[in-house]
């Protein structure tokens, strides 16, 4: 429908079809003319619009062309290059590059203008039936890789609109693309909630991001970073609003299956994972510690060292929601030390415990009369009487 705004009667010619579609979608037979190689199409759009001025349209088209982004064809899996030329000289070339990759594709975009700015995108897609008796669709989503001496790992995108094989205006508030066959509104540039098969594609996008996430944690690419793309803000998907399932799916699998990862390289559900209030408290309780003096039937690791502990974080603000008690300062430590739990620990382990008791004046007085001391016989009394 763009195509209006600037031609009255745009053609198309590709073999033997040659036709014109005027009004939107009335198509009339038109002149042959050839489109060059048998398995190419030739589309003309002359700027015949009485409201636009031919050199108006000349101008804006190529001004478009000049800043389009090869994220434009990440989603066409049968384009693999696009090449772009204005009469007055400027031209450009997007490529797209696609590798399968076992569960999903790597997909490299990049622009001749901007060869250095290439970007690399781990791509998932799930196929979904829309109308009983039709083809099969298919829903994506894409990840953004970054690259370096080290390795890979996902970072947030940024601009992410929902994707409608082209980027409409509808605002994901996700740091990761979502693509699907979505019906537009009139206006092209947006995507109705109240549409059946858009709330279809939305529930299924929610099933295939869970499924990613699994498959990202079995790269080990599951990281703070790629928790950060995911949608973590309660108020940007109220109840009712099209990617509301997104943030229901997700929110659970973060729970109840083990993504969240943790400070010694590995991934729990978020249930078993705490917040150290201090890097001090990591290091003195293992996870099988912590899972005893939490009275927890399984070890409780603590989150990886590069989860936020600044309160005021989404990321943190999400978490300590979805658990409640997740944060752990040292009055949470303090607390539920027994003796039980300190006669199964080594000799070693108390003297450590002790010099971290001497940094913590605060439980002073708390400490007097907790049996906390152990004798040789390896029963713990407390250092004082009152």
């Amino acid at each position: 429908k763009s195509v209006y705004a600037y031609t009255r009667r745009p053609t198309i010619h590709c073999g033997d079809e040659h036709f014109a579609i005027e009004d939107y979608a009335h198509p009339y037979t038109a002149p042959e003319e050839t489109s060059g190689e048998p398995w190419s199409t030739l589309q003309k759009f002359p700027f015949d619009h009485p409201e636009v001025a031919k050199a108006v349209a000349f101008s804006e088209i190529g001004a478009h062309f000049a800043t389009l982004s090869p994220r434009t064809i990440l989603f066409l899996r049968n384009l693999r290059e696009l090449e772009w030329t204005v009469d007055d000289g400027r031209t450009g070339i997007l490529l797209r590059e696609e590798v399968d990759d076992g569960r999903s594709r790597r997909v490299r975009l990049v622009d001749s203008e901007k060869p250095d700015d290439d970007e690399l995108w781990l791509v998932f897609d799930r196929e979904v039936r829309l109308v009983e008796g039709r083809h099969l669709s298919r829903v994506e989503v894409a990840f953004l890789l970054a690259e370096s001496d080290v390795g890979e790992h996902i970072i947030k995108a940024h601009d992410t609109q929902l994707v409608a094989f082209f980027p409409t205006d509808r605002e994901t508030h996700l740091g990761f693309l979502i693509q699907g066959p979505f019906a537009l509104t009139v206006a092209r540039g947006d995507v109705s909630k109240y549409d059946a098969s858009n709330q279809r594609l939305a529930k299924e996008a929610a099933r295939l991001t869970v499924d990613a996430l699994r498959s990202i944690r079995d790269r080990d690419l599951l990281d703070v970073s790629l928790l950060e793309c995911l949608p973590i803000d309660s108020q940007a998907f109220p109840e009712g609003s099209l990617l509301r399932p997104l943030y229901d799916d997700v929110r659970e699998a973060l729970r109840d299956e083990p993504l969240f990862p943790t400070a010694d390289g590995g991934y729990l559900p978020a249930t078993q994972v705490r917040i150290a209030r201090g890097a001090d408290l990591r290091n003195l309780f293992a996870p099988t510690q912590l899972g005893a003096l939490l009275g927890a039937e399984t070890p409780v690791a603590w989150a990886a060292i590069e989860f936020p502990t600044d309160r005021s974080n989404t990321l943190f603000q999400y978490f300590v929601t979805l658990v409640p008690g997740m944060e752990l300062d040292a009055s949470a430590i303090v607390r539920p030390h027994s003796p039980e739990f300190l006669a199964d620990q080594s000799d070693e382990w108390i003297v450590r415990l002790y010099k971290w008791f001497i940094g913590r004046g605060a439980f002073r007085d708390e400490l007097r009369t907790r049996a906390i001391v152990r004798g040789e016989d390896g029963d713990h009394v407390a250092p004082f009487d009152d």
